[in-house]
């Protein structure tokens, strides 16, 4: 039933210059650009293991960073602003630094919250794409 080209996710509809709908060579490059990113997170602690991710702390972060507003982040992703604010806590105590400068008017990215940021954003874009691409595969 299944032949050597969709063992690995060749895709004979699309032709062999394909994988997934998508041309190889932007399927290699968006692959090889996840694993970069993924590779940010592997970063390993003074033991030699690799770090403990929870996504749902950078979605929290990813959100609070956007709108650079704990409550806008809140009803997004509807969970209390007192949630948003234990995430954003736990994940600047995990990563041991601060990620945010707040006072009761603003809230703004620190050095470390922006050099973060930057690498959320690309995740999670490259996580839309993913999606996107699925999404134009099954309406096929």
């Amino acid at each position: 039933m299944y032949g050597a080209d969709t063992m690995y996710g060749a895709d004979t509809m699309y032709g062999a210059d394909t994988m997934y709908g998508v041309p190889t060579l932007q399927f290699d490059f968006i692959i090889v650009k996840l694993f970069k990113i993924i590779n940010i997170f592997n970063i390993n602690d003074k033991k030699g293991l690799y770090m403990d991710i929870n996504f749902e702390l950078y979605k929290v972060f990813y959100y609070v960073s956007k709108s650079l507003s704990f409550s806008e982040a809140s009803e997004e992703l509807f969970i209390t602003q007192s949630a948003v604010s234990q995430s954003i806590k736990l994940l600047e105590e995990k990563l041991k630094c601060k990620l945010f400068f707040r006072n009761t008017k603003r809230v703004k990215l620190t050095r470390e919250g922006e050099i973060l940021y930057s690498h959320i954003e690309q995740a999670f874009n490259f996580i839309k794409s993913g999606e996107r691409i699925l999404e134009e595969r099954n309406s096929l």
